[in-house]
């Protein structure tokens, strides 16, 4: 397994585990859809950007208030250079790290 998918694979237990311990276990299961993609940088990547621009950030913006590892900050902070600037962009703006593109 390559490095970054090695890193993204353990955020995302650490995120789907702190989004049960914040959330709730609908949310977990929800997001326990990832594993699918465990082998498959590509697949989880494009997972991720499906949830950054599909739930509005209620979720990210809830786990940052608890001091929790959201998707966003994976995207923000973890490993940007997986993602577009686009994709970082929103993930900031949910962080309340910057302003909403249109």
């Amino acid at each position: 397994m390559n490095r970054d998918l090695a890193n993204l694979v353990q955020w995302m237990r650490q995120c789907e585990n702190d989004t049960r311990d914040v959330l709730g276990i609908k949310s977990a299961n929800m997001l326990a859809r990832w594993h699918r993609y465990e082998d498959d940088l590509d697949g989880l990547v494009r997972f991720i950007h499906d949830r950054i621009y599909s739930n509005k950030g209620v979720n990210g913006w809830t786990l940052e208030q608890n001091k929790r590892l959201s998707l966003e900050r994976i995207v923000a902070f973890k490993c940007p250079h997986l993602f577009s600037p686009s994709e970082v962009r929103q993930a900031r703006a949910t962080l309340g790290l910057e302003r909403p593109t249109e």
